[in-house]
């Protein structure tokens, strides 16, 4: 008479086994949902780590490949593998192992000297920038304007007593006491009026290359053009016509004339600044290492240089641009023996 109560007993038994069924279920949603962020971000982190240390060790072997041209351009004389080292900012491109290296170089003798050129010379530069004609003239006068300190601050030739102070509270005699002392001469107060330069004129000449960008028309144009046509290293007012960049010479001639009186075929006598660049990726071209430096090589046979301003990694070129169909052999650049320590690391 009580037989259907067995059947019961089970269907409780089946409920209790679903709900603890259930619960074990919900239970591992809860621990995925709360290990599956931190596994990712795990990974993530591994991943950006790896990367990290990848690229500090191209950045090392970038600045390993810098050395070794600073040394090859600065030792006498020059073994015949740095035939291959061209000095006017093209890239020398080569492949070695899994390695894909960009290095490109450039005499400071070759570019124009923002801080000493004539106007005709930077006029030549702006066009080299691909500027127009009509702003490349308003460009001089404000560059022109911007570098030169107002009368009676330029530094006194070598030997000569200091200038005396005006008396306190008296203006210089050539000065309006009405103006500002940057606007006295109508000249800078017609540059600053045009906007020509933003923030107004610095009254000292240039520091960097980089303080162009405050002059209308530059910002946006990557500091390697730039860097391709102006120098604050030659601080003489020609240049080297073997020694021009690539892009300047789309503009001006190798060799000097009456109308080209700025060019000299050979350099005075002295130290020699370089400007010298080294990227380093893999054959995925996904990471890349970054070197720069301005080198100053001396003018002796013992071949000794030292590192100048650091200089920053650059916009890289897109990679359609970076083409390795003709690179050269990396030998001719940095010798047998870099070459087979690159191969040793791949």
């Amino acid at each position: 008479m009580n037989r259907a109560a067995p059947v019961a007993t089970r269907r409780g038994r089946d409920g209790e086994e679903g709900f603890a069924l259930l619960m074990v279920l919900l239970f591992l949603m809860a621990v995925t949902a709360i290990v599956a962020p931190l596994v990712l971000g795990a990974r993530t982190d591994f991943v950006v780590a790896s990367n990290r240390l990848q690229q500090d060790r191209l950045e090392a072997l970038a600045e390993g490949l810098l050395t070794v041209i600073a040394r090859n351009l600065a030792a006498p004389p020059l073994e015949a593998r740095n035939e291959g080292i061209t000095v006017r900012s093209e890239p020398l491109r080569c492949l070695s192992g899994r390695y894909r290296i960009e290095a490109r170089v450039q005499d400071q003798r070759g570019l124009i000297g923002i801080n000493n050129a004539q106007p005709e010379l930077l006029a030549a530069g702006f066009e080299a920038l691909g500027f127009e004609r009509g702003d490349i003239d308003d460009l001089v006068e404000a560059l022109v304007a911007y570098r030169t300190p107002p009368p009676g601050e330029e530094d006194p030739p070598p030997g000569d007593p200091p200038p005396e102070d005006p008396p306190t509270g008296e203006p210089p005699p050539d000065a309006d006491p009405g103006q500002p002392p940057q606007q006295a001469n109508p000249r800078l107060r017609s540059m600053v009026d045009s906007e020509r330069v933003n923030g107004g004129l610095k009254l000292k000449p240039l520091e960097a290359i980089e303080e162009l960008y405050d002059f209308t028309g530059f910002r946006g144009r990557p500091v390697r053009e730039i860097a391709e046509v102006f120098s604050v290293q030659n601080t003489v007012d020609t240049v080297v016509g073997a020694r021009l960049s690539t892009r300047l010479a789309r503009v001006l001639p190798a060799g000097g004339s009456p109308g080209y009186p700025f060019i000299v075929t050979q350099p005075e006598d002295g130290p020699k600044t370089y400007r010298i660049e080294v990227e380093v990726g893999t054959a995925d071209g996904g990471i890349r290492g970054y070197a720069g430096a301005t080198v100053l090589a001396s003018e002796g046979e013992a071949g000794d240089f030292q590192f100048g301003e650091r200089t920053t990694n650059p916009e890289f070129l897109p990679e359609a641009q970076g083409d390795f169909s003709g690179a050269m052999d990396c030998s001719m650049i940095f010798g047998v023996g870099v070459v087979a320590e690159l191969a040793a690391g791949s």
